[in-house]
Parts: C-alpha cells; sequence; structure tokens
C-alpha cells in the first residue's frame, strides 16, 4: 500500500513540472538509497539494511508496472512473468496469435535477466559482500539514461509534429 501511496503522490507532485519526468525520480531515489546502503556497516542489524532494499523495490514494484503498450508485467518478482509467458506462449504457438508471439520474446527475456542477475549476484554478494549492490546502482544508473534518452526522442517526435518547444527530462 505505502509503495502506490508514495509513487502516485511523487508522480502527481512532479508531473507539471516541465523538466523532469517522474520515473526519472524514482530511480535517482532508489539509486541513492541502495548506493548509501553499500556504506553501512555489518555490524547494523539486517532489518535496517531489509527495509531500505525492500522500500526501494516495492516503490519501483509501483512504478514500473507495464511494457510496449501496457503489458503488465511485474518489475521486481518473475512468477507472474511465467504465467504470463506461459499463456503469451500458448496464445502464440497454439492460438496462432502473432501479437502474442512478439511478447513471448520479451517476457522470455525478462525472465533470462531474473536467472541471470540472480546468479551474476549472487556471485558478487559472496565476493564483495554488501558493497555488491553499487552494482545494482550503476544498471539502474544505465536505466535512467535509456528512459531519459526515450523520453527525450518521444518528445521531440511529438515537437516535429506539434513544431512546439523541445523539452529536455531528467
Amino acid at each position: 500500500m505505502d509503495r502506490h501511496f508514495f509513487a502516485k503522490y511523487l508522480s502527481k507532485k512532479i508531473e507539471n513540472w516541465k523538466y523532469i519526468y517522474w520515473k526519472t525520480v524514482i530511480l535517482l531515489i532508489s539509486i541513492f538509497l541502495l548506493y548509501m546502503v553499500g556504506w553501512i556497516p555489518e555490524t547494523v542489524p539486517d532489518l535496517f539494511v531489509n527495509t531500505i532494499v525492500s522500500f526501494t523495490a516495492a516503490v519501483q514494484f509501483g512504478t514500473f508496472r507495464s511494457f510496449e503498450n501496457n503489458t503488465a508485467y511485474a518489475s521486481m518478482f518473475c512468477m507472474g512473468n511465467m504465467r504470463s509467458c506461459a499463456e503469451m506462449y500458448y496464445e502464440g504457438l497454439i492460438c496462432k496469435n502473432k501479437t502474442c508471439l512478439r511478447k513471448v520474446g520479451k517476457y522470455t527475456g525478462i525472465l533470462a535477466s531474473f536467472f541471470i542477475g540472480a546468479i551474476f549476484s549472487g556471485k558478487l554478494s559472496l565476493q564483495y559482500g554488501v558493497k555488491a549492490i553499487w552494482v545494482v546502482c550503476f544498471v539502474l544508473g544505465c536505466v535512467w539514461l535509456i528512459l531519459i534518452c526515450e523520453k527525450n526522442i518521444s518528445d521531440s517526435q511529438e515537437w516535429k509534429k506539434n513544431e512546439g518547444n523541445k523539452t529536455h527530462y531528467i
């Protein structure tokens, strides 16, 4: 409940700001909080770290809920994505639905990234401990840049249609 409240509250506060796209703010907050987790001494109880990581995961889960024309997916968990992927395989292969076949590739990619990320993160955690979370910050930083580029490209295309002012997002 709190993740939806925070994400919705932030989106409503920021949506009217001319140069800031609210989802990029969510990512920046997540990056900052997770970066700070890397500096927390191991003597601090796990409950403190788990609370911060869980909060950032929950806010991202509440914020990034779809891809490509509102196709639902879970950005933090893979069970719902496995179900959706199986449904898309059935609809695409058995019912010959071409749209579902395109979505199957995306869901399969999402699931593969979960699998690869889990293996990679596990190995990094064993080697670097809590500092391995900084790799997550790097990945989220890349997502942040992609999000800004996509938003600027879509705004540029909109600008060309309307011949208005181009807006750059942070």
